[in-house]
């Protein structure tokens, strides 16, 4: 696998969970460093997210309500750990890594049922 390969299977999920294990390891960290690119993930949720905002095709509207609900947690774990930044109370801080891990849930769960949904097309285009 080349070193690339890794980089982009790197889910958020993965990255927001290594921030938040540092945060609660480091007793000491660059605050305005990391609430930068807290700001920029959030600001990259909230991108994608608006990509959203238009009507979904007929039939995928399960799957974009899914989606946003994703984005929804995502965002909401980002901002707990601005949060911790001013307060670092740590049950603040796992309570948005569990919002990622759940939005985590949910795209493994949509991702599965469109590849299975793909595969079932697949053989029905073969027969």
């Amino acid at each position: 696998m080349e070193p690339s390969d890794d980089l982009e299977k790197r889910t958020l999920y993965s990255h927001l969970r290594e921030v938040g294990e540092q945060l609660l390891c480091e007793t000491s960290f660059h605050r305005e460093a990391l609430s930068g690119m807290l700001d920029e993930v959030l600001e990259d949720i909230q991108a994608l997210h608006r990509g959203y905002d238009q009507p979904a095709p007929a039939g995928a509207e399960a799957v974009q309500g899914f989606v946003i609900e994703a984005l929804d947690l995502y965002g909401q774990c980002v901002e707990a750990m601005k949060a911790y930044l001013e307060d670092p109370e740590e049950s603040r801080l796992q309570w948005g890594l569990e919002r990622a891990e759940e939005a985590e849930d949910i795209l493994t769960a949509v991702e599965m049922v469109i590849q299975e949904n793909k595969e079932l097309l697949g053989e029905g285009l073969m027969r």
